[in-house]
């Protein structure tokens, strides 16, 4: 399908907006175009110059490096990307018959402010070629859109979205009515959630480097594989952190596809990737329990991978959050993914691991950490805090050979343990618990009154037991699980 409306940005601000009105526009049935992965040089590229050509509707982002590049540039250079873009899409309009195709224009500002230093500005006399195309530009009334997503939720998004479709010529594809679930873990852009997440690998790695080290070494030496490196799918993969940490040797790994059910950790990660040029790293918005899930990796595969397999499936504290009723046939999905000989490898917490001996205490403070994982599992929407002790039937079930599944113990006694780690530790498995009793807003009052109560009561349990962590001893375990596909060849 071809894309019906270009999206023109300015990639040092205007990129992540840009991603997250792709994905949401697609929500509504239209096919956006993001230019984020064509290199720019001195010559305007000819696909970039057809699409906009052929386009319904051609949205300029205005954000404040539109503005501000063009008047502090001291560049002799007589291209820039938005306003050679801009001018693209005047020329078709001007070249247009009467009863021919030409985009619409339009500009979503990200400000009143902005808006008036784009009407007001002076473009160097080495962009005069974009004169006519500017003032055309900044004629335009202005679509008010709140193009700063950082916050806001998913139906405020979409919401903003559907008010504009009666702005655009593209008709939607699908009824832009349909129901937007609620997206629950990333439907923001939680910046706690990411540094949690990338504590929590920092810790990890550090005890998972010599097992994926042996992991690394059996795929690299199967019958045939001499000279290839390991591709991986990284399930779950959030704003890519764990992704960069685990598999950044450049001798060992080749393509990495990171996928998230959800937009904005995706948007996050595809960010990341251009500021900091990770070109084998890769990002997709696909839910494992997609009927089309093995489709659309296929379609993958075939454009980076030559038709080859994944080497390893990698799924980090994700499989706890699939329901207990699919998740045999989200791991058997995962499994046909493999090549032979491939290897799933699954990290999963155990709250029941979880213990803490006081040295002084009072007699209530004993029970703390039990009353808090008994609180914690009875939230209805709540991850299986008990799957670290199911990895090896979900391996087993699987059909996988070899299966090992190491128990990764981080405590308090013992040489070499310093306060930070065991702060981030905890920190990581109690800090974010409390903000999980928020209720949905189609919860019954009764519910959300419960949600209260028991949100109210973790506080207190957290913070008391925040208060006894320097006196006493604590410990937890989490596993790392992995079983190999079977082959003839291996």
């Amino acid at each position: 399908m071809s894309e019906q409306i270009f999206l023109s940005h300015r990639r040092s601000d205007g990129w992540y907006t840009a991603r997250l009105l792709k994905f949401y526009m697609k929500e509504c049935g239209l096919v956006a175009f993001v230019d984020n992965q064509i290199e720019r040089s001195a010559e305007f590229d000819i696909e970039i110059q057809k699409k906009i050509m052929h386009c319904d509707d051609f949205i300029l982002l205005l954000t404040k490096n539109v503005v501000e590049r063009v008047s502090t540039s001291k560049s002799t250079s007589p291209i820039d990307y938005v306003f050679e873009e801009m001018l693209v899409a005047y020329e078709a309009m001007k070249a247009a018959t009467p009863d021919g195709k030409a985009p619409k224009l339009h500009i979503f500002s990200e400000s009143r402010d902005i808006t008036t230093r784009f009407t007001e500005l002076k473009l160097p006399k080495h962009y005069s070629r974009y004169k006519d195309a500017y003032a055309y530009f900044r004629k335009l009334t202005v679509r008010d859109i709140d193009i700063n997503f950082e916050g806001v939720g998913d139906e405020k998004i979409i919401s903003d979205i559907k008010n504009l479709i009666p702005h655009l010529q593209s008709n939607p594809r699908r009824a832009i009515n349909r129901q937007i679930l609620p997206s629950g873990y990333g439907a923001k852009a939680d910046k706690k959630e990411y540094a949690r997440l990338d504590s929590q690998s920092k810790i990890s790695y550090k005890y998972d480097e010599p097992i994926m080290n042996v992991i690394e070494d059996r795929l690299m030496a199967r019958e045939g594989f001499e000279g290839k490196k390991i591709h991986v799918l990284d399930v779950g993969c959030a704003n890519g952190s764990t992704g960069y940490r685990y598999f950044c040797d450049d001798a060992v790994y080749g393509q990495i596809l990171g996928i998230d059910c959800q937009a904005v950790p995706i948007a996050e990660a595809c960010k990341t990737k251009r500021e900091k040029g990770y070109q084998r790293f890769h990002y997709m918005q696909l839910d494992v329990t997609d009927p089309d899930f093995n489709d659309k990796l296929d379609a993958f595969r075939s454009e980076h991978l030559g038709n080859d397999m994944f080497d390893i499936v990698f799924c980090y504290q994700v499989l706890q959050h699939i329901p207990s009723s699919k998740r045999k046939a989200v791991v058997d999905s995962l499994v046909e993914n493999l090549s032979e000989g491939g290897c799933l490898v699954i990290r999963g917490s155990d709250d029941g691991t979880k213990m803490f001996y006081h040295s002084v205490a009072q007699e209530e403070d004993h029970n703390l950490i039990s009353d808090i994982v008994e609180l914690t599992t009875s939230l209805p929407r709540m991850a299986d805090r008990y799957y670290g002790r199911k990895i090896y039937s979900d391996l087993k079930n699987a059909d996988l050979s070899d299966i090992t599944v190491q128990p990764i113990t981080c405590s308090t006694s013992g040489d070499g343990v310093s306060e930070t780690e065991i702060n981030s530790a905890f920190k990581i498995s109690f800090g974010w618990r409390s903000d999980a009793f928020k209720p949905d807003k189609n919860d019954s009052i009764e519910v959300q009154n419960d949600m209260k109560k028991k949100e109210d009561r973790m506080n207190k349990m957290v913070l008391r037991l925040k208060g006894c962590v320097t006196s006493g001893w604590y410990m937890e375990t989490d596993f790392l699980g992995y079983g190999f596909k079977k082959s003839d060849n291996f």
